[in-house]
């Protein structure tokens, strides 16, 4: 099932986007999937203004950092929009919002371009919401007593405060019943600059699926192998698993204990009540020394093509 789906699937139960957040789905992605199950769907907000453009001056920031967004207002209503002041709300601002004297008219149908900056404090990596807000009150063409002045808010957005990006991606081999590892395990992995592959994030319908497989761990850096009690009773991850250490593709095989596996390849052990944060501080470090064996030239390095053919030849085998 692709993330949306399964997104779709936790709304229809009653699930709110707040919550799929928590449990480790990406901020966009829920945003995304959430604005199209709630079209046609009665709501109270008739919103007489939008966003119809928005470009931050980085696709991703550190903590610590500065940044810039600029953003386009669109006034969708049939009266005359006076913009007193407009900015930006980040997550991490509770009860304040950076504000910028706007003070210009807009026509109905006129469009404003805006910039403002911010700072971002020192946070935990990951993605945070972000709203767009403006302080106005509509104009009457003729006559009439102008509304009040109030504080409008867009649907939210998101921004990214992770690790530039490394240009490696590692395709993850799992078990669907291991979702709730897998994808807080892809976020944390996206944090640090990695980009992660989940095969059924990447829809092809009418594929072949083993090619679709051999293809997409083609055409990463690293496989990692998530070895539990669930997948290794899956045909596909024993698939994949052996598949990577055929080509030599540089592998992490991280295996629950208990889990009844048994291969000549050394392994990096887990247990399913450790925190997600100290998988992730694994699958980095073994993702660094492997970088570091491909890249390093010393004489022990030279052999790392040697190492890899043994890898190569070896198969993961599952005690059942």
């Amino acid at each position: 099932m692709a993330i949306e789906e399964e997104i779709w699937k936790e709304l229809t139960a009653g699930k709110t986007p707040n919550e799929l957040i928590e449990a480790g789905y990406k901020k966009p992605t829920v945003y995304k999937v959430y604005r199209k199950f709630k079209r046609g769907t009665p709501r109270e907000t008739t919103s007489s203004w939008k966003v119809i453009k928005q470009n931050f001056s980085q696709e991703r920031y550190l903590p610590s950092q500065q940044g810039s967004v600029t953003f386009t207002l669109k006034n969708t209503s049939n009266s005359d929009l006076y913009v007193y002041r407009t900015g930006i709300q980040p997550e991490w601002m509770k009860k304040e919002w950076y504000a910028l004297d706007s003070r210009v008219l807009l026509y109905p149908s006129e469009e404003k371009q805006f910039s403002i900056a911010f700072e971002i404090p020192e946070l935990p990596l990951g993605e945070y919401a972000i709203r767009f807000g403006i302080e106005c009150q509509h104009l009457p063409s003729t006559g009439g007593t102008p509304s009040e002045l109030q504080l409008h808010w867009s649907e939210p957005t998101h921004i990214n405060i992770k690790n530039p990006r490394t240009g490696y991606k590692t395709f993850i081999s799992h078990s669907i019943k291991d979702m709730y590892l897998i994808r807080p395990l892809e976020n944390y992995l996206d944090n640090y600059g990695i980009d992660p592959i989940i095969a059924e994030d990447h829809r092809e319908p009418g594929s072949y699926l083993p090619k679709k497989f051999e293809q997409l761990i083609g055409e990463s850096h690293f496989f990692l192998g998530v070895l539990t009690k669930n997948s290794i009773k899956s045909e596909w991850v024993i698939h994949e698993t052996n598949y990577a250490l055929k080509i030599n593709k540089p592998s992490i095989l991280l295996v629950e204990e208990g889990a009844p596996v048994r291969t000549s390849i050394e392994w990096t052990p887990f247990r399913m009540d450790e925190p997600v944060e100290s998988i992730v501080e694994k699958v980095l470090k073994d993702i660094n020394e492997l970088r570091q064996k491909i890249t390093r030239k010393t004489p022990d390095a030279q052999d790392a093509g040697k190492i890899l053919s043994l890898i190569g030849v070896a198969v993961v085998a599952f005690l059942g």
